[in-house]
């Protein structure tokens, strides 16, 4: 929509029979001596130009096409009115709000709005006397745990040296039956040769007796011839 004035260095704008602050076309166009304005657009800057208007235009603003351009325009608005706040507070302040209602209504949600930092509760000291008996019962249980795993762990390294040790006996156990098995052995051998030996005398004893006996029936016979 192409604004209908003769001076283009005047600081006011007539479009449709509505006055303008050159500036505030200039900046929802976001460029310098805007000579034109999207006439769909013309309920929102009427709404900014005068804030008071804005309740009686609501209608209008929400059946406006939402487009990226729009909501950069809003943004631009919002930036303006914060800049130029000291100068006319109350005037800009209403402006602010204007912009930022007409971008919450048509786009759910303001970009530069920042995230409010929550306020920590104060805590009463009942509430921080607990919160130390809660973390002193958390240090005393984290500090069983440890005892807890340093006694299994040295349950663990007793058992392995007990069964080490027990391993080491049962093999000196093993090696004194083995030598008691082998002097059993020896012995028994040394048994059976002195049994044999027993018997080879015995042996040679009787066949001793034997050859006297038949010696002296020889002689015997031999006297009675």
């Amino acid at each position: 929509m192409t604004r209908k004035i003769d001076d283009r260095n005047a600081s006011y704008v007539e479009i449709e029979g509505i006055t303008f602050k050159q500036h505030i076309i200039d900046v929802i166009m976001g460029e310098e001596e805007a000579e034109e304005l999207k006439e769909e657009w013309l309920p929102i800057a009427e709404a900014l130009q005068y804030p008071e208007r804005f309740p009686l235009l609501l209608d209008e603003i929400l059946d406006v096409e939402k487009s990226r351009e729009l909501r950069r325009a809003l943004i631009r608005v919002q930036i303006d009115s914060q800049l130029r706040v000291d100068e006319d507070l109350d005037f800009y302040k209403k402006q602010l709000f204007a912009a930022e209602s007409i971008e919450i209504l048509l786009f759910r949600r303001l970009r530069l709005k920042p995230k409010g930092k929550r306020k920590k509760k104060k805590k009463s000291k009942d509430e921080s006397d607990k919160e130390g008996e809660d973390e002193s019962e958390e240090e005393g249980l984290e500090k069983e745990k440890v005892e807890e795993k340093e006694e299994k762990s040295d349950e663990k390294e007793n058992k392995n040296d007990d069964e080490k040790k027990n391993g080491k006996e049962d093999d000196d156990e093993d090696t004194e039956e083995e030598d008691g098995e082998e002097n059993d052995e020896d012995n028994d051998e040394e048994n059976d040769e002195d049994n044999d030996e027993e018997n080879d005398e015995e042996n040679d004893e009787e066949n001793d007796e034997d050859n006297d006996e038949d010696n002296d029936e020889d002689d015997e016979k031999s006297e009675e011839d």
